[in-house]
């Protein structure tokens, strides 16, 4: 199946810039499979009354379709009843009831073999496109990758910094790709992924508010990583990191945008203000760049907070509003 699937395909992108070619293929490919019978019955005296019709069918569907490989199986049905080398009464010598019902299994093997086909073609285009999409996917995550990997060894003093630092950013990147899957990288509330990033920490020091919103994956996978920076910081010297440090964590939805905010409180002296490390990068550079939008980073007064806003849009990613779910009376 796999030569012919092969053939199919390249006969597809021969037939498929035109709606009428898929029809014209058909006639071409059920037209040369008479031929074909009709030279074998001349040359060696073999009769073949519809054999050759079946691959007709089959390549059609395949390129083409349901509806073209349709059409060939009608074709594929009644064009066999063409004879230019022997006559009809070779193929049913005793009665015209013979011709019948073998027209009838005939045609009902062939409307099969299109259906058949058609799905198995349908099949091959959902492989293809989710080869071309694991492609795509994996040379952005591979390009991540190597720039997480050039930031922080910009800002990293030893290798084993710079070891600590990249793998806890591979970490992440890990969950947030888990996350997608799972969901089948289709839109997902903005809750949900919020409460997948806070798990590992410290829940119970963590409120998060705002309205119920399914937003796509790339919002998903920017918010969930700029989220891993602040609660990894947060941890170390921050609100995490002390008995009465609190984080609240908030967005809203207005006008086709979305503002998303985190603020932190009770931090510890040690805090860090000045160096721009590639968390402070990634706050402030990589996600809004990537959503489109701009984000403030501010860490004073024993409080940090960061505020992103950007458009929801169906360049850089979209939200909308579940459907509301309605419980009967009992």
């Amino acid at each position: 199946m796999a030569p012919v699937a092969r053939f199919a395909s390249l006969l597809e992108k021969l037939v498929t810039d035109q709606p009428w070619k898929p029809y014209l293929l058909a006639v071409v490919a059920v037209l040369f499979a008479l031929l074909v019978r009709e030279a074998l019955a001349v040359t060696l005296g073999v009769n073949l009354f519809a054999v050759f019709f079946l691959p007709a069918v089959v390549v059609t569907a395949l390129a083409c379709g349901l509806l073209p490989g349709l059409f060939a199986a009608v074709l594929a049905t009644f064009v066999p009843l063409i004879h230019v080398a022997d006559g009809i009464g070779s193929y049913f010598p005793y009665h015209h009831s013979n011709l019948m019902i073998t027209l009838a299994v005939i045609g009902i093997i062939n409307i099969g073999l299109a259906i058949v086909s058609a799905n198995h073609r349908t099949h091959r285009k959902h492989v293809e496109l989710a080869m071309r999409e694991l492609n795509h996917r994996t040379k952005n995550l591979l390009s991540v990758i190597i720039s997480v990997a050039n930031r922080i060894a910009q800002s990293s003093n030893d290798l084993n910094t710079f070891k600590e630092a990249f793998t806890d950013r591979l970490r992440a990147m890990m969950a947030v790709n888990d996350l997608l899957v799972k969901n089948e990288w289709k839109d997902m509330p903005l809750r949900s992924a919020v409460e997948v990033a806070i798990s590992p920490f410290s829940p119970n020091k963590i409120s998060i508010a705002g309205p119920d919103l399914m937003v796509s994956p790339v919002i998903v996978e920017n918010i969930m990583m700029g989220l891993h920076e602040l609660l990894t910081n947060s941890t170390k010297y921050g609100s995490l990191a002390t008995n009465f440090g609190r984080i609240k964590i908030n967005w809203q939805h207005e006008a086709n945008r979305l503002r998303f905010s985190w603020h932190g409180t009770g931090l510890h002296d040690s805090q860090p203000t000045s160096r721009k490390g590639f968390g402070t990068l990634m706050l402030t550079e990589v996600v809004p760049r990537t959503l489109g939008g701009q984000a403030t980073y501010e860490i004073k007064g024993g409080e940090v907070l960061w505020v992103i806003d950007f458009p929801l849009t169906s360049k850089r990613g979209h939200a909308r509003t579940p459907p509301e779910v309605i419980v009967a009376p009992a």
